[in-house]
């Protein structure tokens, strides 16, 4: 950090809180007030430029609803505690369901560091003895990730995917979930590549491309199958230097691994003697989710995403925590809501990426513990028994992993608001009150016993486009039988406590919102000729599960036969999806 002490002022170089591209930032800071980011010219990934997030990172920290002391509920209502009394209840409520047997679950987060996750990970399956933790969102990008101990492709660097002559993009929106890489398939471009989109509506980098194809609304993975026979087959052929970049598209995350296979089958295909190796990029939302995933904050593998049955990787869990842990599968994040007695949150609000957020919080409000480490006031922590402030983005130290796997070191620039403390200290306090033997001293503690968890990882420390590129549409013969309905992407930002909390990143929710107090589904023009119906006009839709009735927005940019439901407005279309991220559904005019 630099200090400029005569006049108050701090300059912090940090990483970005947001997505997963990393990039780097410099923190202004003056007092203890967060003021401002300026983009880093000299980080590798950023190179001096930040999109509206980034540019954006210091504000919920700021003026976002802080957590600043803890709490425990005595007679039905949150009060103020001490840290010792706060701490002791959070222990006392988890020993009991322990000794119990009940079930307990721990969801760590793409907002947590490598830090806290690891300790998560401690407390889960040394401390609490359960295979019940996850991350929320960690499901679909596990999905998209090769399995444990591949190489190479999976760990595409920016300079590499600029190089490529071929870039095949399979996304919701590339350019609004990770602009940094979007802006590195605008430079492939500029420099001679071409470009394939595929998805379930047109985005902004699917103007650009040679060849833009949507999925099929009843076989998406069949559409992947079969590029080989499309006009896209010549493109892919010709490439020397194909990459291919894998964004979460959907809510499904067993649709996600079934695509994903299908396009590292088809990039195996690619392989030739006189090229590069195909090169496939996978991309979580979050800025920490493949590093929640590295540390083992998954219900089905262990830290460095070892199998739970892996000899190697349990001796040296074994050895670090002083006794043999669950080794034990567990619930995903969804799962565990409704399933377990007690929860504990770190850094994270599960009605945010929930299916049906009204579900997930009255689930959390059902249980007889629930225990919540974070920096904001959210719907998690109105329904805890017991709220652990801790140090938000630009107040604490730690490490996070961007989509390549780059370990990157996040600073403070200034303290803790409050009487909040950084996360690693409390997840620590926790250990230690509840007897476990690994109890670390130190946050560099923490990172040496990462280095041990996680061999893999010992070695690390912490322009114009050409005007000849029309786009090319696959035109769809006929629209297919049948309607199916889903959820539109796997994640909004607009559900995150990071955009809710700034001033200036919140607007676009609010407008669409407002626009759209009842929810919305969006539909093909042609479908909705068929139908009768025009833009803004309700329609009935039935599923196995249930009813609704619902605006559309009428579009021209997407798959026929499918009606898309903005993440935003999942918890309006909960009553047809059910617990499912698509249905078939019959659509009829109200």
């Amino acid at each position: 950090m630099v200090s400029r002490a005569d006049s108050g002022f701090q300059d912090t170089l940090t990483v970005c809180p947001f997505c997963s591209c990393g990039c780097g930032l410099h923190l202004q800071g003056r007092g203890n007030a967060l003021t401002g980011v300026i983009p880093s010219e000299m980080h590798p990934v950023s190179r001096g430029t930040l999109c509206a997030r980034g540019w954006s990172a210091h504000e919920a920290s700021r003026w976002g609803a802080r957590l600043l002391h803890p709490q425990v509920r005595a007679n039905g209502a949150l009060r103020r505690a001490t840290w010792d009394d706060a701490l002791a209840a959070a222990v006392f409520a988890l020993d009991r369901l322990r000794h119990d047997g009940r079930a307990v679950g721990v969801i760590g987060s793409g907002r947590a560091t490598n830090e806290e996750n690891f300790l998560a990970v401690s407390l889960a399956r040394s401390a609490l003895r359960t295979g019940r933790v996850d991350a929320a969102l960690g499901e679909s990008y596990q999905s998209l990730l090769p399995p444990h101990g591949a190489t190479g492709a999976s760990l595409l660097a920016l300079e590499q995917l600029e190089r490529a002559d071929l870039v095949f993009v399979l996304e919701d929106d590339l350019a609004a979930s990770h602009p940094r890489v979007a802006t590195s398939v605008l430079r492939a471009l500029q420099r001679g590549g071409r470009l394939i989109t595929i998805g379930w509506h047109r985005t902004a980098l699917s103007g650009l491309a040679a060849e833009h194809m949507m999925l099929s609304a009843t076989d998406p993975a069949g559409t992947l199958r079969a590029l080989g026979e499309s006009d896209a087959a010549a493109l892919l052929a010709g490439a020397l230097r194909p990459a291919f970049v894998l964004a979460p598209f959907d809510a499904d995350s067993a649709l996600v691994a079934e695509c994903s296979r299908a396009v590292r089958s088809l990039a195996a295909t690619l392989a030739r003697e006189d090229g590069e190796p195909p090169l496939v990029l996978a991309l979580p939302v979050r800025a920490n989710t493949r590093g929640a995933l590295e540390m083992g904050v998954t219900p089905n593998a262990l830290p460095g995403r070892a199998p739970l049955d892996d000899p190697e990787a349990r001796e040296r869990l074994r050895a670090l925590w002083h006794g043999a842990p669950c080794w034990d599968a567990g619930n995903s994040a969804e799962e565990m809501l409704g399933h377990v007695s007690g929860l504990v949150v770190v850094a994270d609000d599960p009605s945010a990426t929930h299916s049906h957020p009204a579900r997930a919080v009255a689930a959390m409000r059902a249980l007889d513990t629930l225990i919540v480490l974070d920096s904001f006031d959210t719907p998690a922590t109105q329904a805890a028994h017991v709220v652990l402030p801790i140090a938000a983005f630009g107040e604490t130290v730690g490490s996070v992993m961007n989509f390549a796997g780059s370990l990157q070191r996040m600073e403070a620039c200034v303290a803790p608001r409050g009487d909040a403390r950084p996360g690693w200290q409390v997840l620590r306090d926790l250990l230690a009150g509840l007897g476990a033997a690994f109890v670390p001293d130190s946050l560099e503690a923490v990172q040496r016993a990462i280095r041990v968890a996680v061999p893999e990882r010992s070695h690390q420390t912490v322009r114009a486009m050409p005007a000849e590129r029309a786009s090319r549409e696959r035109a769809d013969e006929a629209a297919p039988s049948g309607w199916v309905l889903r959820r539109a992407g796997a994640f909004d930002w607009g559900d995150d406590v990071l955009v809710t909390s700034s001033p200036i990143l919140r607007r676009s929710t609010v407008a669409e919102r407002r626009q759209h107090p009842d929810g919305v589904v969006w539909m093909h023009a042609d479908d909705a000729a068929e139908l009768g119906v025009k833009d803004g006009w309700r329609v009935r839709i039935t599923s196995a599960v249930g009813e609704v009735e619902v605006p559309v927005a009428v579009r021209g940019d997407q798959s026929r036969g499918v009606l898309l439901a903005p993440f935003s407005h999942r918890d309006r279309l909960a009553a047809v999806l059910g617990d499912a991220g698509v249905q078939h559904v019959e659509v009829s005019r109200t």
